[in-house]
């Protein structure tokens, strides 16, 4: 897959809403296969909100405890002024967590739309204030601030490794583990994976929100792959 330069994305960019998936997108389950072997170890961030892990309340220091494998999350509004984050470390209760609160049944087991570069500028360029509404949107910086990167609904960036954020002569800096907030257009919410591909540690965002620090939830720096289905 090659890579996008910045002089593709200057339009997008400069509006704040870059829409770019690339192609070849596949899946992968964050709890096995090569992608939750792969990338180091697992180390979870301690989050700064009140926190729940299958269900019973614990103090936000012990998700350190499941260091080395990877957890189901859920950042929401509420609990807090900053809001609260709900962690499992079984899929299928995670998925049954997000169902009931307006996002995808199968979410660990979709694959998302694939869109082309031409498809994803002729989006980014449409006179159309209310598509700003079925976006999905990372942010380089937490308030949300810097550079953005958008997508519609229903699509996915399998490898954050492979979009240039910003370039100096010769020298790109990529968005992989660059994501400190989020925006979450639509209904069904997005979702953040630790690993390229979908892989290993995942947080769901709450559709209709936004997330202006993602260090609150242990996740500031941490996202290479993001979707909306």
């Amino acid at each position: 897959m090659r890579r996008h330069t910045r002089s593709r994305l200057t339009v997008a960019l400069a509006a704040a809403v870059s829409l770019l998936v690339p192609a070849g997108l596949a899946h992968a389950d964050p709890a096995s296969g090569p992608a939750a072997e792969a990338g180091g170890p697992i180390v979870h961030q301690v989050p700064d909100v009140p926190t729940t892990i299958d269900g019973e309340s614990v103090d936000p220091s012990s998700i350190t405890e499941y260091n080395g494998r990877p957890l189901y999350m859920a950042a929401l509004p509420g609990g807090s002024s900053k809001g609260r984050l709900a962690v499992f470390t079984d899929g299928a209760e995670f998925e049954r967590f997000v169902s009931a609160r307006g996002g995808p049944a199968d979410l660990l087991g979709r694959e998302p739309q694939e869109v082309t570069v031409e498809q994803a500028a002729a989006f980014a360029a449409a006179d159309d204030p209310s598509a700003l509404q079925e976006l999905v949107t990372i942010h380089e910086h937490a308030g949300p601030g810097g550079a953005a990167l958008g997508i519609p609904v229903g699509t996915g960036v399998t490898n954050l490794q492979d979009w240039d954020l910003s370039c100096f002569l010769f020298f790109c800096n990529n968005w992989n583990d660059e994501t400190s907030a989020a925006t979450a257009g639509g209904f069904s919410g997005m979702s953040l994976f630790e690993h390229r591909d979908f892989g290993r540690s995942v947080l769901w965002v709450n559709g209709g929100t936004s997330f202006p620090d993602l260090t609150v939830y242990g996740w500031n720096d941490r996202t290479s792959s993001f979707a909306s289905f």
